[in-house]
């Protein structure tokens, strides 16, 4: 079995990091998921009280639907699979200058940090299938 023969996973993977990614939005913006949020959750209360966690919530969870909506456009253009490495790059680098401070001082990666990067892995690896496939001849 070569790579090339999982075309269909990456199908399958693009819709499947589409639900995470929709789920936490959803659970972002309804003001419950502050415990997705790398930091926050695990700084103390006092320090909690300094920001207004609806703002936090609704802010990732704009964040968050924009990445559902890139898999989505990539679920339904399967030719922009291809490239769908640079905005999973662009994600991962993000997420990695963003969190290096706080790593450098102690703090955990959180869960949304995790599914941030989990998600471009996850999409550079659909994006390997798309170049990896073999085209179809017409006479075939």
């Amino acid at each position: 079995m070569k790579l090339a023969d999982l075309a269909t996973g990456s199908d399958m993977i693009v819709w499947i990091v589409f639900g995470i990614f929709a789920v936490i939005s959803i659970i972002l913006f309804s003001g419950h998921g502050s415990w997705f949020i790398s930091g926050y959750n695990t700084a103390s209360k006092e320090e909690r009280k300094k920001y207004d966690e609806k703002k936090l919530c609704w802010t990732m969870g704009i964040g968050m639907s924009i990445i559902a909506i890139i898999a989505g456009v990539l679920g339904v253009l399967p030719r922009a699979r291809k490239f769908s490495f640079i905005p999973a790059v662009i994600m991962i680098g993000v997420v990695c200058v963003d969190l290096s401070p706080a790593l450098d001082k102690g703090a955990q990666i959180g869960i949304g940090a995790m599914s941030i990067i989990l998600g471009g892995i996850l999409a550079i690896i659909g994006s390997i299938v798309e170049f990896t496939k073999k085209k179809k001849s017409p006479l075939a």
